[in-house]
């Protein structure tokens, strides 16, 4: 629905059925937006996820025309955060897009770390907005794999490793459909009970 008089009126009614409401307007303000309701999508989390996977496409298949995909997705999500900064899932959005741009940067041999630094901060405060989101716990996973693998060994790099199997864990936890999602990470890492013991 829209935002203006007449779609603020119908995203009323629907939230009282229990429905899930998505807006689009492109010219909302954030306060427009925290009047309706601050558990509505707003449509730059859309289109962040859409831009997003098809950057992600292009960097398996096309990968150096990736980069302006992967911009707009980031510039979509933050555009939701300003509509919509206590909302979980406009952090989640960035943090998975800046995840994704710095393992595309990685493979084409640039610096990802400013991403996964960034990508880092925006999944910590999805998870200060919801202590329990599983997909952030994700993300966290996939960050420290990669800074594991940047390392190139040593303590560092063992203890990314570490951190990213407890992450990895937690969100398999707290939501197992995600395992198949995970699972070129799981391949890649394990899972700290699937690991062999001392005593193997």
């Amino acid at each position: 629905v829209g935002c203006g008089n007449i779609g603020a009126i119908v995203a009323n009614r629907a939230q009282g059925l229990k429905m899930r409401v998505i807006a689009y307007d492109p010219f909302v303000s954030p306060e427009r937006a925290a009047e309706l309701n601050p558990t509505i999508a707003l449509i730059p989390i859309i289109a962040s996820q859409i831009e997003l996977e098809g950057a992600r496409w292009l960097a398996e298949h096309e990968a150096g025309r990736a980069g302006p995909l992967f911009a707009e997705s980031i510039n979509q999500a933050e555009r939701a955060i300003e509509a919509q900064e206590g909302y979980p899932l406009t952090h989640l959005c960035l943090a998975r897009a800046r995840f994704w741009r710095a393992r595309w940067r990685h493979e084409g041999g640039r610096n990802p770390q400013a991403d996964l630094e960034a990508a880092l901060a925006s999944a910590d405060r999805a998870l200060e907005l919801q202590a329990n989101d599983a997909e952030a716990h994700a993300v966290r996973a996939r960050v420290f794999a990669l800074q594991a693998t940047l390392g190139g060994g040593g303590e560092a790099s063992a203890a990314n490793l570490e951190r990213a199997r407890a992450e990895l864990a937690r969100a398999i936890e707290l939501l197992p459909t995600l395992r198949q999602d995970l699972a070129d990470l799981i391949d890649v890492i394990g899972l700290p009970e699937e690991r062999p013991s001392a005593g193997a």
